[in-house]
């Protein structure tokens, strides 16, 4: 849900060709540090994101 926030003013845009989308979550590891680790990343081309329905 979170993507198509970020997605949806992108779509009327043309300054860009490719555009990735990088999630990071802060874990815990076994001595109690955090540290936030990338959960999710996609790359979407201008074309593909046209053909996405958004709205």
């Amino acid at each position: 849900m979170d993507s198509k926030k970020i997605l949806e003013p992108l779509n009327e845009m043309n300054e860009f060709d490719s555009i990735t989308i990088q999630w990071f979550y802060p874990f815990v590891d076994t001595y109690g540090n955090e540290k936030d680790d990338l959960i999710m990343s996609f790359d979407i081309d201008k074309a593909n994101l046209n053909k996405i329905k958004l709205g």
